[in-house]
Parts: structure tokens; C-alpha cells; sequence
């Protein structure tokens, strides 16, 4: 890097809009990559046919940011599948096993 070329922060950057319609998504495709990035893909679903509005990539730690966002945007903070599935069972009736049945004969 040059000795004198000054690092300017992402927020102070200027920010080129892209001129493309906005979209309506319906579904979001997520797929982890080999090389540890993150592939979105934004599916708009009409009766004929699902169509990809918009797809790209980002790296871990900006997906990682981009959720937490969402969450506090959201006020939603979902639990871990296995805390999920551990609440679940928790609250599933325990089952009772079943005691055979003595057959009685009466005695003559």
C-alpha cells in the first residue's frame, strides 16, 4: 500500500445507487460455500414460475452482521435448533408403557 494513500471507512464513502427496480422477494436460498462465503439468492414466486429477483455473495462475517441486524430490526432472537428440541421434549407427554395384561381363568 501506498505510504500516502489515506483508508477512507465504508461509512464516509460515498454510496452509488444502483438505477434497477426494486423487488419483492418471497424466499431467500442460503447455501454455504466451500471457501466459508455465503450465497443469497432472493426468489419471487408468481403461479407460473419462481423467479431469481437477485443473487450474491457475502462473506461470513458479513452475514453474521447482516442477521444480527435483522434480529434487532426484528425484535426477534431465535434459539438454537438443540435448545428448540430439548424445549420440545420437555413439554411432549411422557409416555406411559403399558402393563401386560394377566389373563384370569377362573377355577372351577
Amino acid at each position: 500500500m501506498e505510504k500516502n494513500k489515506k483508508i477512507i471507512p465504508i461509512i464516509e464513502q460515498q454510496l452509488v445507487v444502483n438505477q434497477g427496480p426494486t423487488s419483492f422477494s418471497d424466499l431467500v436460498r442460503i447455501a454455504l460455500r466451500s471457501d466459508e462465503t455465503i450465497l443469497l439468492a432472493f426468489i419471487s414466486v408468481v403461479p407460473e414460475v419462481h423467479i431469481e429477483n437477485h443473487r450474491t455473495v457475502l462473506t461470513k462475517k458479513a452475514t453474521t452482521s447482516m442477521v444480527d441486524n435483522l434480529c434487532k430490526m426484528l425484535n426477534y432472537y431465535p434459539e438454537k435448533p438443540v435448545e428448540i428440541e430439548k424445549k420440545a421434549a420437555k413439554e411432549l407427554p411422557k409416555k406411559t408403557a403399558k402393563k401386560p395384561v394377566k389373563k384370569v381363568t377362573k377355577k372351577k
